[in-house]
C-alpha cells in the first residue's frame, strides 16, 4: 500500500485553493453568477465544487500512486469534513468515506486499464 503523508490541514488548504479557482472557472463560464463567492452558495454547489477540486488535485497524482492500494480516498475524506469548520456548514461533516471512494473509482480504473492493454504503464 503506497501512504500518501499530508497533514489535513495542507490538504484543506489545497482543496481549498483549488476550489476557489473552480468558482472562478464557473463564473467565467456563466455557470455561477459572478462575484458570489464560496460561502454564499448552496450547500449542494459547494459539495459539487468540493469534489470536482478533489478529483482534479487527485488526478494530477504520479501514476505510480494509482499501482497499488493507496490512503487517497482517506485524504479526501477528511479534507472534506474539514470543510465543515472552514465554511461553518455541519453538512460536510455528512460526507462518508464511501463517496470519496466513488469519486476516485474512474480514476483507479482508467489506470487498472491502461496497466492491462498495455502491461504496464508506470515508467521508472
Amino acid at each position: 500500500m503506497i501512504e500518501i503523508k499530508i497533514p489535513a490541514s495542507a490538504a484543506v488548504i489545497l482543496l481549498k485553493q483549488r476550489m476557489n479557482q473552480e468558482l472562478s472557472m464557473r463564473e467565467k463560464a456563466g455557470k455561477i453568477s459572478s462575484g458570489i463567492g464560496l460561502n454564499n452558495l448552496s450547500q449542494a454547489e459547494l459539495l459539487q465544487i468540493a469534489e470536482t477540486s478533489a478529483f482534479d488535485i487527485v488526478f494530477l497524482l504520479p501514476a505510480d500512486v494509482w499501482s497499488e492500494e493507496n490512503n487517497v480516498a482517506d485524504i479526501i475524506y477528511k479534507a472534506i469534513h474539514s470543510l465543515a469548520s472552514v465554511f461553518n456548514r455541519e453538512e460536510f461533516k455528512l460526507y462518508k468515506r464511501d463517496q470519496a471512494e466513488k469519486l476516485i473509482k474512474p480514476i483507479k480504473n482508467l489506470f487498472a486499464q491502461l496497466d492491462k492493454s498495455k502491461g504496464t504503464p508506470f515508467v521508472n
